[in-house]
């Protein structure tokens, strides 16, 4: 409903099915990210735990992240390149112009997410699954903070970020 409620006139008849695996992609990465912070917490209370179940999350959250942001790029160079899309060359006028802040803040969110989890994958190789846990929390204010940057682009510009 959210993929139809956005979609601009003239996009490609595949586009809210482009913005709900999107939308989803989006869910599933914070998700991850809050279910591995919540691990991590456990690890605080029980000591001497086996580090694979947070390892096994940290992979997963990395896999997560990877895919939404190939999916968002793919969907935006589709969206881009399609003859009769109403962005077909207009993403450098949205870029350069009003929104080029939100979408370079979108692009630093997820550049600033892949590395924390570089961060983490470093620190839980130490162990140390208190400053893991720690910097899960800053990935999940980041991984939030973009997601509304590309909600907001979505709804005033009805490009997928």
């Amino acid at each position: 409903v959210l993929a139809l409620a956005t979609l601009a006139a003239g996009s490609p008849t595949f586009s809210p099915l482009l913005f709900s695996v999107q939308l989803a992609l989006a869910a599933l990465a914070l998700g991850a990210v809050n279910a591995a912070m919540l691990l991590g917490h456990w690890y605080l209370i029980e000591h001497d735990l086996d580090l694979a179940p947070l390892t096994r999350m940290l992979a997963f959250c990395r896999a997560c992240l990877a895919a939404e942001v190939v999916c968002v790029l793919a969907g935006v160079a589709v969206l881009w390149l399609w003859p009769g899309s109403p962005w077909s060359g207009g993403f450098a006028t949205l870029a350069s112009g009003r929104y080029a802040w939100l979408i370079a803040g979108r692009i630093a969110a997820w550049a600033l997410a892949g590395f924390l989890l570089i961060l983490i994958r470093k620190t839980l190789a130490i162990p140390q699954t208190m400053a893991a846990t720690g910097l899960f929390y800053i990935e999940a204010l980041v991984g939030a903070v973009g997601q509304i940057l590309g909600l907001w682009l979505l709804f005033r510009t009805g490009l997928p970020l």
